[in-house]
């Protein structure tokens, strides 16, 4: 039995990053109306947290509020992207 050896080469995989598509910037258009949207959401959810009368005492009202414009912000980071 023989073996043949041959000279290994190294592997050259050409295309998978010769061509990068760039990301083309979104329009600040498409964005605009969910910064909107977001700004009316999150002030609703600040008034009513802040006219809230059920919740006597306790983080009811404040973790709404905060968890509303939590939700806002990102809406708003994932538009701006």
């Amino acid at each position: 039995m023989t073996t043949n050896l041959n000279p290994v080469e190294p592997l050259v995989i050409a295309g998978i990053r010769d061509h990068v598509k760039e990301r083309t910037p979104a329009p600040p258009r498409s964005a605009l109306l969910v910064i909107v949207a977001a700004l009316l959401v999150a002030g609703a959810g600040v008034l009513a947290a802040v006219l809230d009368t059920t919740a006597d005492v306790g983080p009811g009202r404040v973790l709404c509020a905060v968890l509303v414009v939590l939700w806002c912000v990102c809406a708003v980071v994932v538009a701006t992207q």
